[in-house]
């Protein structure tokens, strides 16, 4: 089969949805995320390459609505401070105002181990914007206090999430026979969002978006 035997793509797909520590049913947490509401032709793209990996029972779609690549995380709501999150905002957007917008195409997904995703190429832009962002939590807290490690970090957007352990071999099979084309994106922004997870499904709120440079506040 064209493309299985690449190393890029995992063989073995494992559930993705156990509970992180901490995590539970209607707790929030505090992180970045590129999010990607007025991206049409990524909506596009996703669609294709879900309509192909339906038939794959093992895979959850993730809606289009709540599309994004993670980026960095802040921590659960109930421990950081309304005023700590405003500041956070706050130095976090002085830095990313200083990037330019950069622009990313999504292609062919790639089986990981718990997701089909897309891969932002190339992933060196979105590194600026995490850099950024991370700048600007050691401004406001110090370098130590700047949660989760800097690496490894691959940047990805997931297309469906993985809910049973089995081969990813239909998967790879299906978004493999696609005949579509890739999509660019400007990335003008980063979100800071309280996330939670209902089921299978990983939703959030909006608290404060951050435009890079040039772009406005909405």
């Amino acid at each position: 089969m064209p493309g299985y035997t690449n190393s890029a793509h995992a063989e073995q797909l494992v559930n993705h949805w156990y509970w992180r520590p901490g995590w539970e049913p209607g707790r929030e947490f505090y992180t970045w995320h590129l999010t990607f509401e007025d991206e049409h032709e990524l909506h596009r793209l996703v669609a294709e390459y879900q309509d192909a990996l339906r038939g794959v029972q093992e895979l959850d779609m993730v809606p289009i609505s709540w599309l994004h690549v993670t980026m960095q995380g802040v921590g659960f709501a109930d421990e950081v401070a309304e005023a700590e999150l405003a500041a956070l905002a706050d130095a976090v957007g002085r830095r990313v105002a200083a990037v330019p917008p950069q622009v990313v195409t999504f292609d062919r997904p790639t089986a990981r181990p718990q997701a089909i995703a897309l891969y932002p190429s190339p992933a060196r832009q979105i590194q600026k914007i995490r850099t950024a962002v991370r700048t600007g939590f050691a401004d406001l807290w110090g370098e130590r206090r700047v949660p989760e490690a800097e690496a490894p970090f691959t940047p990805h957007l997931s297309v469906a999430y993985v809910n049973s352990d089995t081969s990813s071999r239909r998967a790879v099979q299906a978004v493999t026979a696609v005949v579509t084309r890739p999509v660019a994106v400007t990335i003008r922004r980063i979100t800071l969002i309280a996330l939670a997870r209902e089921g299978h499904l990983y939703r959030w709120r909006t608290i404060y978006r951050a435009p890079l440079l040039g772009g406005l506040r909405d």
